[in-house]
């Protein structure tokens, strides 16, 4: 789990930097391609994070029947 929260925050630190006193038109761009290329992979490891979080918390799955 830790590993996706570090690989996650990685990325989003990565795009603020690349984003932070640059034009806007820069800007743009790198969010442009960020979001085109590396959010996905950002939501998948944040997803599986959440995931493994929940099945440390239940790991019985005691709580599955009580839904969300």
């Amino acid at each position: 789990m830790e590993h996706h929260l570090k690989h996650a925050i990685h990325k989003l630190k990565k795009v603020q930097e690349e984003t932070t006193n640059v034009s806007i038109g820069a800007a743009l761009e790198r969010a442009g391609w960020f979001f085109g290329h590396e959010f996905q992979s950002v939501l998948d490891d944040l997803d599986t994070a959440l995931t493994l979080a929940e099945q440390k918390n239940d790991p019985a799955g005691e709580q599955s029947h009580l839904g969300s």
